[in-house]
């Protein structure tokens, strides 16, 4: 369970990073648009309640195509062919840029961790004096 949070954790601080990013949100505006125009399409074409194109059109942005959608009409057919091949570019550059924000928090939560461990290594020995380690012992220091 504590790993799932974590989990979590880390894909919500990833779409905080992401969003921040101007390209992001445009790429995600442009998925969405691409998918609701998508669903109005298929369901005016094809004949298709809303979320039957819904499903067809997130599974086809996928390209998952599971097949038990498939356009009968000729302008069905030749819609699909283009959303696909548009609907692929751009959900493809959406993830990219979020795997890149999902690295980038990890890496900056590194940072931070680093950087509390700094502070307190700063605490327990102020001034950077070096303290004796295990290769060092009292009796080496005298000499």
């Amino acid at each position: 369970m504590v790993s799932l949070m974590i989990g979590l954790t880390r894909f919500w601080l990833a779409i905080r990073t992401a969003w921040r990013d101007p390209s992001f949100r445009l790429l995600a505006m442009l998925t969405l648009s691409l998918l609701l125009v998508g669903t109005w399409v298929f369901h005016r074409v094809e004949g298709w309640t809303y979320l039957d194109s819904f499903y067809f059109s997130a599974i086809s942005l996928a390209t998952v195509g599971y097949g038990d959608f498939t356009p009968v009409t000729a302008a069905g057919k030749l819609l699909t062919v283009f959303y696909i091949f548009a609907g692929f570019g751009l959900l493809v550059a959406l993830l990219t840029l979020f795997a890149n924000a999902l690295i980038q928090s990890v890496q900056e939560a590194r940072e931070k961790l680093h950087l509390q461990l700094m502070q307190v290594h700063e605490k327990i020995a102020p001034g950077g004096a070096a303290q004796p380690g295990p290769a060092e012992s009292p009796a080496a220091q005298e000499e």
